[in-house]
């Protein structure tokens, strides 16, 4: 089942996924929600995407944040063989209710959208890191935003120096009104050195502000596997 392979949590609730659940076909994913009642941890749902087939591996990535998460399925077919999409649940009382399905306005086949999600205050930053915008797998990441009961694409993030192979995306966080992407296979410090990107919310637009490199960085290194940002301080894996 692979369960475990993603998790996030947020106050009380905390969501694993499990990709390999077979609920809806081989491999179509789910998502499970615990929720700490002040001694231990219960299982209080299990999500799955309303629209879920074989090998969609819904729950490649989770992120909850209040009432709302986004769970990616990175291998969902809508824009074309493994394009990927996300969707957004919200909380109803106990129950996690599917409030819409995000696909990006020009995703493509093997973008493999939704393998990284990252949400905060109604915010999402979705990784598709095999999206060809600044040539073969340089990758992108999109942010939508929460209005009603949709989620509006505001922005597609993309490196200003972005090349082949990068893959940026690979890795995506967001608190308030910064982004952090990670771009794994960035060869600034040497092959797949790795790299990531800040972003920053000036009240109309994203734009790119700062690369971040390790003082030390070396050929497969792999720096931006894995990012976190809370508040003025981020942390790149």
């Amino acid at each position: 089942d692979e369960f475990g392979i993603s998790v996030s949590i947020d106050g009380d609730i905390a969501m694993v996924g499990a990709t390999g659940d077979d609920d809806s076909g081989s491999a179509a994913g789910a998502v499970y929600v615990f929720s700490y009642d002040g001694s231990g941890w219960n299982q209080i749902s299990k999500l799955k995407a309303s629209d879920g087939t074989s090998n969609d591996e819904f729950g490649i990535s989770v992120s909850v944040s209040g009432t709302f998460a986004i769970i990616g399925a990175s291998l969902d077919d809508d824009l074309g063989t493994n394009s990927g999409s996300a969707y957004a649940f919200r909380q109803s009382g106990t129950v996690w209710v599917q409030q819409s399905k995000i696909t990006p306005k020009d995703g493509d086949g093997d973008d493999r959208f939704g393998m990284a999600v990252a949400l905060h205050d109604g915010v999402a930053v979705i990784g598709s890191r095999w999206h060809d915008g600044n040539g073969l797998n340089s990758g992108a990441a999109y942010v939508y935003a929460n209005i009603g009961s949709n989620w509006v694409e505001e922005a597609k993030l993309e490196a200003s120096d972005g090349n082949v192979s990068d893959q940026f995306g690979w890795s995506v966080a967001i608190d308030g009104d910064r982004i952090l992407v990670g771009s794994r296979y960035d060869d600034d410090n040497g092959s797949a050195s790795g790299s990531a990107y800040m972003y920053y919310f000036n009240g109309k637009t994203w734009y790119e502000y700062l690369k971040l490199l390790p003082v030390d960085g070396s050929g497969t290194d792999y720096f931006g596997n894995s990012v976190a940002i809370g508040g003025n301080m981020a942390i790149v894996g």
